[in-house]
């Protein structure tokens, strides 16, 4: 073998093993469908935790959150770049989202208009930003 051909080899196969060492991409990450996680949403958000209150009116409160968010689902097409699912009780159907920014676990997506923020870490997706977010597990 030629000198310059396995010093290509050398150079190309720890490359191609880095390459593929390397994670999904967050927005392949992102396909598929999710549905809402109301404990987590609630946990992640203080002004919603703190609404909550003790007894029985706390259960009356977590029973409206649960009517409200409860049958929350997004459905990811990435090749297609659409998004479907339950929102509040807004169906979604095949609602185009681009991708305005990319970095790291972290996408910014403009959907109707608006742009939100997904962070994807392992099968959780957190929707909005730190202080006011929604969680949803992989369905």
């Amino acid at each position: 073998m030629k000198p310059t051909r396995v010093l290509i080899l050398t150079l190309l196969i720890p490359a191609l093993f880095a390459l593929a060492s390397c994670g999904d991409a967050p927005l392949e990450k992102l396909n598929g469908s999710w549905v809402i996680s109301l404990d987590d949403t609630i946990n992640a958000s203080p002004a919603m935790k703190s609404s909550i209150p003790e007894g029985e009116a706390g259960k009356m409160a977590r029973g409206m959150l649960e009517d409200m968010l409860g049958k929350m689902t997004l459905t990811f097409d990435i090749k297609a770049k659409t998004i479907s699912g339950n929102i509040l009780g807004e169906k979604l159907d095949k609602i185009p989202f681009e991708v305005v920014k990319e970095s790291g676990d972290t996408l910014e997506l403009k959907i109707k208009d608006q742009t939100s923020i997904v962070t994807i870490k392992g099968a959780t997706l957190e929707m909005g930003d730190s202080d006011e977010k929604l969680i949803f597990k992989r369905q």
